[in-house]
C-alpha cells in the first residue's frame, strides 16, 4: 500500500500544477512522513520501514512514470487531470475534520487560498539553457531545492515553481532519460530542501495542529480551484464532460479508499 501511494505521490508531483504533497495529504499519510524524516533517529526501523517502500514507490514513478504521464498529458490531458482532481478531493473531509474551527483558524484559511492563487499568477514557462558551466551546477542544486519546497509545502506544486524557475525541461528529460550527472546535483538540493522543510513543517503540526491543517485545507483549495480552471476550458463537448465527471468520482472513491 505504500508503495502504491508513493507511486502515485510521484506521478502527482509530475504533472504541472499538482502539488505531491496535497496528494500526500489525501492519501492520509503527509504528517506521518514528516514525523518519520524529522524523528528518524528517534525510532529507525519504524520509520525504515514507513520511508523505504514510499520512497521505492516514488522512485518507480519518477523513472517509469515520467514516460506515462508526459504519453497521458500529451494524449489525454483533460481525463488524466480529472482522475488526479479526484484522488485530491477524496481526501479533502479527513483534512476538513482537523482545522481550527475558530477566527483565526478561518483567517488562515483565506490567506493560505489566497496566497495561492496570487502564486499561479506568477507562473512562467520560462526555459533555462544549460550552458556547460559552474552555474549549472548551481541550477540543479537550487532545483533540488524548489522541488524539496513543492514537495513538503501542500498547495506548492514542484512543477510550477521549477517552471517559474526555468529549470522544469531539463530536470524532466534528466529523469527519464536517467542523466546522472544532473540528478545527483539536484538530488543534493532536494536532501537539504526536504530536511529544512519538513523540520518547519513537524514544528508546525506540533505546535499549531489545528491551524496548521486549517492553513493546509486553504493551499489544496487553492491549488484546486486553479487546476479546475485550467482543465475545464478545455473540454470540448458533453461526452468528455460525461468521461471527466466518471474520472472524477473515480479519483474520489479511490482517493477515500487509500485514505
Amino acid at each position: 500500500m505504500l508503495v502504491i501511494k508513493g507511486f502515485l505521490i510521484g506521478m502527482a508531483k509530475i504533472i504541472p500544477g499538482v502539488s505531491g504533497a496535497v496528494l500526500a495529504i489525501s492519501l492520509g499519510i503527509y504528517d506521518k512522513g514528516i514525523k518519520a524524516i524529522t524523528n528518524f533517529f528517534s525510532d529507525v526501523k519504524n520509520n525504515i520501514r514507513f520511508l523505504v517502500p514510499l520512497g521505492i514507490g516514488v522512485g518507480i514513478s519518477f523513472i517509469v512514470g515520467s514516460k506515462i504521464v508526459m504519453f497521458l498529458l500529451n494524449n489525454y490531458y483533460v481525463f488524466t487531470m480529472f482522475l488526479f482532481l479526484g484522488l485530491i478531493m477524496g481526501g479533502i473531509p479527513s483534512v476538513y475534520k482537523n482545522i481550527c474551527r475558530k477566527r483565526s483558524g478561518y483567517i488562515i484559511f483565506i490567506f493560505a487560498l489566497i496566497s495561492v492563487l496570487l502564486l499561479d499568477t506568477l507562473s512562467d514557462n520560462n526555459i533555462y539553457v544549460i550552458s556547460n558551466s559552474y552555474m549549472d551546477l548551481l541550477v540543479f542544486m537550487i532545483s533540488g531545492l524548489i522541488d524539496a519546497f513543492g514537495t513538503v509545502i501542500p498547495g506548492l506544486s514542484s512543477t510550477a515553481l521549477l517552471m517559474l524557475f526555468g529549470s522544469y525541461d531539463i530536470i524532466m528529460t534528466a529523469i527519464s532519460e536517467v542523466n546522472l550527472f544532473i540528478l545527483i546535483y539536484y538530488g543534493i538540493g532536494m536532501m537539504v530542501g526536504l530536511i529544512l522543510v519538513s523540520y518547519l513543517m513537524n514544528y508546525l503540526f506540533s505546535k499549531y495542529k489545528k491551524k496548521t491543517y486549517s492553513l493546509v485545507l486553504g493551499l489544496v483549495i487553492g491549488s484546486m480551484i486553479i487546476l479546475f480552471g485550467r482543465v475545464i476550458g478545455n473540454i470540448s463537448n458533453i461526452y468528455e464532460l460525461m468521461i471527466c465527471l466518471l474520472l472524477l468520482c473515480l479519483g474520489v472513491y479511490v482517493g477515500k479508499k487509500l485514505d
